[in-house]
């Protein structure tokens, strides 16, 4: 079966869902065929964008498209760019093979739309193909964005490249027409049309399954929606009448038989009544028939003649016209022509030549660079290679003049280690001597030390109680001081400033702070007025957006439906006609006149096949009663007069001729002598003058009938005149007649349904002419232009007031924002005048606690440094003592450091020298 196995969709969504060229995969990655795959989107990620764009390949009415069916308000022209860059849509199908063990081919069909937006509407160009991939022509060679390396930008760079691709693929198919898409999607390229167009009625709103195909209550509404999916519109619809019938046949059988009965009973006595009914309404159908035949015969021989006229004047016309325009064209082609061939001649001689010489240059230059390059890379070794012997050659000579120099200084060096030992024991034994000596001194400073110590331990003691009393006063002193500073740093006295000034400043800056307090209240309550009515305002705009907002839908859903309604007359196939185009358009101010030409022109052809359809009739009728064709009512009207005169030998010529001559050659020749006499009313002889009294009355007569005596011999042709011979002799031949009698019913019927086909057409255009009409009164001129522009304007007039109402907002927040700041200013200087309050008691407590006892505290301190300073002069004697007997033992212990730093050295120098 026919599995999807990429989708790619470019330059198509929405602002939140904007598919810029996204190719989804819908293969297992593991065996790489196409399988069932589900794409995960949060809320108004495009996946009902996306489904919208691949239905609208298959049903392809913009009225189907899914989002418009789900919202009214949603056009299909909202969904791409509006500078005429194109969407475009490929689906690349798997299809089974066409043979039995057959490989599966790839079938890439798409969708490219472009909009261009105009002053007076959008202009929607549609573009359909599909092609059989092969290795010159793939999914990937379409000219997409993101997919291959040179995108198109408009429809016709799209344009020559679909003009290319019929070059590379036989089957390449593309058209503008949405019935003939479907049909060659249908009946060649085999895709269920049907169930991909009910696909669209499920996906339309969700669960949509249940209302589009599971909304049958009944047995009869399944057995429709049954043969409707599984058999085609005819088919289902005469099936479903069968099995109706034969239900109904089964349930009424026994009222059936009853009545079958009874008509059994009353069948002899309505015999009779049947017969008589048959021939009235065979007679009645009959003078109906003839009558409406002689009014459209009537009526088609009138279009005919006044059709020849004008026919006649235009093709004189316009065969001057174009025997003018071939002879320019011819003169034109023909000078263009030479004048191209030798230009183009020309232009490929010069670039031929030139690619000589460049070759010829480029081919000198490289092997003259092949030779350089070698020679310098040889220079360089060769230079490189002279440079290491040498190098070698130094390096041994001078290893062998280190050898030789080496020798006389190894003796020298072990003589003088022999010296250097001896030298070294005997200062060895002059350092411990000198050691023994220190010793002795530190033992005499340490007992010094010690005597020392316990004096200093006795000044310390009367030196802490010293202290202490200094540190309390000390404490209340910084105590003082810190509270002081605490209060400067607070900010709550100043440098220099006493506590009475302190207190003073204080009571003002409250008294102030108080009458700030009530100026910001006021001014916040202004700003809370202010802010209240910005809001207001803003409410109002907002209101006033949403109304405007309101009335777009209808407006939107307005323009939806003219642009449906012009879709459905550009693709309709009669207007495309008459048009002769792909695509109509119901805008086009010519569009109903030649409507109104092809209408006129479907009227001749109608009265036209009447005009046949009543000669043949008229012929089989003929032959019917008279045994041959040619029956004319002229004739038949002089010889019914004639025999109303008595003249009993008249009778049609061409009957007179078919009973006496049963040769159709022999009669053929005798009425191509005078067709008018053969052709008219035939008396005998004897009865001529007695004719001659017709000519008195007035007959009417539609053509000239000629009166003649009986005759079988032809009459003399002359030469300035000749007849041509009718296709049959069925006029003047009774056999010939009877064989057209056979071929009159195959004729009639023929004429009759090209008669119905054109009697459809001119009713299908008389009723396209009114939709053109109402679409022209209701969307045409410049209705649809002004929509769109009242759509445009209630937009703008929507966010100019949405705007507005931002801007009122922000107002509002502004004085908000102020208000809340005089509040915040009106509570600092609450705080403020409070604060100063408290500075006044914390100052007021300040004084009491350390004002009064301050300045005996400081006599006292004053005292103490005296004595402490005896008992330092005391501490820096015994210190001094101290330090002589410490200084003392230092200087052994370094003395003794020295000599084992020396002895150890002297026997590392002891050891190198044995070494």
């Amino acid at each position: 079966m026919q599995k999807i196995s990429r989708i790619y969709v470019g330059g198509y969504g929405i602002d939140m869902a904007w598919y810029d060229g996204v190719t989804f995969d819908l293969t297992d990655p593991a065996t790489g065929e196409p399988t069932d795959t589900i794409l995960n989107l949060e809320n108004g990620g495009g996946k009902t964008t996306l489904l919208s764009f691949v239905f609208s390949c298959f049903d392809t009415p913009v009225e189907r498209f899914l989002k418009h069916i789900q919202n009214k308000n949603h056009r299909f022209s909202q969904y791409f760019s509006r500078d005429g860059q194109p969407g475009i849509i490929l689906i690349e199908w798997v299809m089974p093979p066409r043979v039995a063990g057959g490989k599966p081919y790839y079938l890439v069909i798409g969708q490219a739309v472009a909009v261009k937006t105009g002053i007076e509407r959008d202009e929607v160009e549609r573009i359909f193909f599909s092609f059989e991939a092969n290795s010159a022509l793939g999914f990937q060679s379409v000219p997409a964005p993101k997919l291959n390396y040179a995108p198109v930008s408009n429809m016709l760079e799209l344009s020559r490249w679909i003009h290319d691709a019929h070059k590379l693929s036989s089957d390449f198919f593309q058209t503008r027409v949405q019935h003939d898409w479907q049909q060659h999607l249908r009946e060649e390229r085999l895709i269920d049309i049907d169930m991909l167009k009910l696909q669209v009625n499920f996906s339309a709103q969700e669960g949509g399954i249940d209302t589009g195909f599971l909304n049958f209550n009944s047995e009869p509404e399944f057995i429709r929606k049954f043969f409707g999916l599984t058999l085609d519109d005819g088919m289902a619809a005469s099936v479903r009448q069968s099995v109706v019938d034969v239900c109904d046949k089964l349930r009424r059988k026994p009222h059936l038989q009853k009545c079958l009965t009874e008509l059994s009973r009353l069948r002899t006595t309505l015999l009779a009544f049947k017969d008589a009914a048959l021939l009235y309404s065979i007679a009645s159908d009959e003078q109906d028939k003839t009558r409406h035949l002689g009014a459209r015969v009537k009526k088609g021989l009138d279009m005919l003649a006044n059709k020849f006229r004008l026919e006649e004047k235009e093709a004189l016309v316009k065969q001057e016209e174009k025997s003018k325009l071939a002879i320019e064209q011819t003169n034109l082609s023909k000078k263009y022509t030479a004048e191209i061939t030798t230009l183009k001649l020309l232009q490929l001689t010069r670039t031929l030549e030139a690619i000589i010489e460049r070759k010829y240059a480029a081919e000198i230059a490289a092997d003259t660079a092949r030779d350089t390059l070698f020679r310098v890379n040889a220079a360089k070794a060769h230079s490189e290679i002279a440079a290491l012997e040498k190098r070698l050659v130094e390096l041994g000579n001078n290893s062998i003049a280190a050898r030789e120099q080496l020798e006389p200084w190894k003796d020298k060096v072990e003589v003088q280690g022999m010296l250097l030992r001896n030298a070294l024991l005997l200062a060895e034994n002059e350092l411990h001597t000198q050691l023994n000596n220190v010793l002795t001194t530190e033992n005499q400073a340490e007992a010094s030390l010690k005597n020392i110590e316990q004096q200093l331990k006795d000044l310390e003691t009367a030196a802490r109680s010293l202290s202490s009393e200094e540190a309390a006063l000390t404490n209340a002193e910084e105590a003082y001081w810190s509270s002081l500073n605490q209060l400067i740093n607070e900010n709550i006295i100043k440098e220099g400033e006493s506590t009475s000034e302190a207190l003073a400043r204080y009571e003002n800056i409250a008294i102030e702070q108080l009458k700030l307090e009530e100026k910001y209240n006021l001014d916040a309550i202004t700003l809370k007025t202010q802010g209240q009515e910005a809001r207001s305002n803003a409410n109002k705009a907002q209101v006033h957006a949403v109304t405007i907002a309101a009335d777009l839908p209808q407006l939107q859903k307005f323009v939806a439906e003219g642009e449906s309604e012009r879709e459905k007359f550009e693709q309709n196939p009669i207007l495309r006609q008459v048009a002769d185009a792909d695509t109509a358009n119901p805008d086009s101010p010519i569009l109903l006149p030649e409507l109104e030409r092809f209408i006129l022109a479907e009227e001749r052809s109608v009265a036209q096949c009447e005009v046949q359809l009543s000669t043949l009739h008229a012929s089989r009728s003929a032959i019917t009663q008279t045994g041959v064709a040619g029956d004319s009512c002229d004739v038949n009207k002089v010889v019914a007069s004639l025999h109303a005169k008595g003249v009993k030998s008249a009778k049609p010529y061409n009957i007179y001729l078919a009973d006496a001559i049963p040769d159709a050659s022999t009669a053929r020749a005798i009425v191509l002598s005078n067709p008018s006499r053969f052709l008219g009313v035939s008396v005998a002889s004897s009865e001529l003058e007695s004719a001659r009294e017709i000519t008195a009355q007035n007959l009417q007569l539609d053509t000239p009938v000629m009166v003649s005596v009986n005759s079988l011999e032809p009459d003399t042709l002359e030469a300035n005149r000749f007849v041509l011979s009718a296709d049959n002799d069925a006029a003047f031949n009774q056999e010939a007649a009877q064989e057209l009698l056979q071929q009159l019913d195959e004729r009639i019927a023929n004429i009759d349904s090209l008669r119905n086909a054109h009697a459809s057409r001119l009713k299908e255009a008389l009723g396209i002419k009114e939709q053109l009409l109402a679409y022209e009164k209701r969307f045409g001129g410049e209705i649809l232009a002004r929509a769109r522009i009242d759509i445009e304007r209630l937009q703008q007039e929507s966010e100019a007031a949405l705007i507005q109402s931002a801007i009122y907002e922000e107002q509002a927040k502004e004085y908000e924002q102020q208000a809340e700041i005089a509040m915040r200013a009106k509570n600092s200087c609450s705080k403020a005048a409070h604060t100063a309050d408290m500075h006044q008691k914390t100052i007021s407590r300040f004084s009491t606690q350390h004002d009064a006892s301050r300045p005996a505290r400081l006599i006292r301190l004053r005292c103490i440094p005296s004595v402490r300073l005896e008992q330092d002069m005391q501490r820096v004697e015994l210190t001094t003592e101290q330090t002589n007997v410490t200084e003392t033992k230092l200087e052994a212990f370094k003395l003794k450091v020295e000599l084992e730093a020396k002895a150890k050295e002297r026997q590392n120098e002891r050891l190198a020298v044995t070494y």
